[in-house]
């Protein structure tokens, strides 16, 4: 494995605090691809299994090829279908056709299954080895996805692939299982897995044992991924080892996504040589108290990074989600009863809006301003100004009077400019930052686009204040203000290119991925 991420210009140095770090032998530039690796198993979430590919995770055509046996597993082609077959479909397609079990508990099966048949088969041939042992260092990133695509059918790729399996296999079983940290009523559930995998494939006990199994199922489970599409929604819950062998961060310095079934990682600003490669495991919208609770829930352990342990950052102008009222059971309410709830929901939805609508006040100040760096700075410096009336608009002006005009700066010149700004913005309010989300669809859905694009700068001016300039989604949110910018009217279409050109940007670093990207040049060359 130690050879492998040399081949990446990685190392692994261990410590009693982390257990053990990745760092990089040179220094990487933002936007340069990391490492990319495949996955070891996956498995779909029930609304995408209609979409995507069973085997490869391409988004699927017309013509798909469906498994006449369970008719729950799709593929893109016959060669996937066979290939999952062979993967773990053929054990656990039964269960899938019946469906006696609840979902997550499927999917654990499915993908426990897989990983078992991925280290079984480097055990039955443990005297296999690459044709030829590789001497190249690689450039960070070298073997990307479309790099192994164009030599798929050299001696270079094979061996490269076979390496990456069998890579794969080492970095799982090296994971950690935090055993120790397990609670009586999870350790029955983990074996009710695991009879349950030997019910399903019993020729699987001559390969591995229910201890065995059960330490691969924390591993796991206290490891896996969520695959995400390019509009970053959940797709599929998935185990790449090569990813789980880097930390996490609340401020992270690369950033992942999914190609297929890889997994890339990429640098989200510059990276000196030694430096720590860290990605994120949660959302960093949080506030501190509540991804401290999410990750020791999964991961099993206190973030102590940089944010975290920083008194006078980010988290002290987060304010958490309030306790929000008890949700009644709608099992258990009489159909008027229903109606009843249903209707106070949309009550207090209709009210909730109304408030957004008046705190957004598009009258107040023009988008035009605010997008104008020397408008915006002297509305900013006018502390009199309407805008002391409308804290949401406030925020906005304050946040892009600040950032815009510093976008193409130094990562380290901006990060000055930014610390200085947590000082000036009042506390966010996740409840209201929440809502202000629902709200930008409320009024998308209503053709409202005047209201949708002062809710979605909102939204990306917080963004930029926390989660960076670079985040995949403060990529998207710039896409998503400037269609909306440009659907206001002609009047727009300055701040629209801007925005696109903001967009293509953030999103080449983060990401870079090519269907995002030739949709905003369409757009670009549409606008323009």
């Amino acid at each position: 494995m130690e050879e492998y991420l040399l081949d990446n210009n990685l190392s692994i140095i261990e410590s009693e605090e982390k257990y053990r770090s990745v760092i990089t032998n040179v220094k990487i530039k933002k936007g340069t691809i990391i490492i990319s690796s495949p996955a070891m198993g996956i498995v779909l979430m029930e609304s995408a299994r209609d979409s995507y590919c069973h085997n490869c995770l391409s988004l699927m055509q017309k013509n798909k090829n469906r498994c006449s046996r369970c008719k729950v597993a799709h593929y893109c082609s016959k060669e996937c279908q066979v290939n999952a077959w062979k993967n773990g479909h053929k054990y656990t397609c039964k269960l899938w056709k019946e469906k006696k079990l609840f979902d997550n508990d499927l999917m654990d099966i499915d993908l426990l299954v897989q990983v078992v048949l991925q280290i079984s088969k480097w055990n039955d041939n443990s005297g296999a080895e690459p044709n030829k042992k590789s001497s190249t260092i690689f450039e960070p990133g070298s073997m990307t996805p479309e790099k192994l695509k164009d030599i798929s059918e050299s001696d270079e790729s094979i061996n490269w692939k076979n390496k990456e399996e069998k890579i794969n296999r080492e970095a799982f079983l090296s994971l950690m299982t935090h055993q120790d940290k397990i609670e009586f009523e999870e350790w029955k559930y983990l074996r009710d897995i695991t009879k349950a995998v030997f019910l399903i494939a019993p020729d699987l006990e001559s390969k591995t044992s229910e201890s065995e199994l059960i330490q691969h199922l924390l591993r796991f489970k206290c490891n896996n991924f969520v695959c995400h599409d390019s509009q970053l929604f959940g797709i599929a819950e998935s185990a790449f080892p090569v990813g789980s062998l880097f930390n996490h961060s609340c401020s992270p310095n690369a950033t992942l996504y999914y190609h297929g079934n890889r997994q890339i990682i990429r640098a989200m600003r510059d990276i000196q040589q030694g430096e720590e490669i860290c990605i994120t495991y949660t959302d960093v919208m949080n506030s501190r108290e509540n991804r401290q609770k999410l990750l020791f829930e999964k991961y099993k352990f206190k973030c102590h990074c940089e944010r975290c342990m920083d008194e006078n950052g980010l988290d002290k102008k987060l304010i958490p989600f309030e306790e929000e009222e008890i949700i009644k059971d709608d099992s258990i309410l009489s159909k008027k009863e229903k109606e009843e709830e249903e209707r106070k929901r949309k009550k207090k939805e209709e009210e909730d809006f109304n408030k957004m609508k008046g705190q957004l006040k598009t009258d107040a100040i023009s988008i035009h301003d605010i997008l104008d760096f020397e408008k915006c700075k002297a509305l900013e410096i006018d502390k009199s100004s309407i805008l002391e009336s409308y804290p949401l608009l406030k925020f906005i002006v304050i946040v892009a009077s600040k950032l815009l005009p510093v976008l193409e700066f130094s990562d380290e010149d901006y990060s000055k400019i930014h610390y200085q700004l947590i000082e000036d913005i009042n506390p966010l309010q996740l409840n209201i930052f929440t809502l202000v989300c629902k709200y930008t669809y409320y009024c998308i859905d209503a053709n409202d686009h005047l209201h949708a694009a002062y809710a979605s700068l909102y939204v990306l001016m917080a963004y930029l204040v926390f989660l960076g300039r670079y985040h995949p989604l403060t990529g998207l949110q710039w896409l998503t203000f400037g269609k909306l910018v440009w659907n206001i009217g002609d009047d727009y279409k300055k701040e629209a290119l801007y925005s696109l050109h903001q967009a293509k940007n953030s999103i080449m670093i983060s990401e870079g991925r090519s269907d995002v990207l030739e949709e905003i040049e369409n757009l670009i060359k549409q606008f323009s």
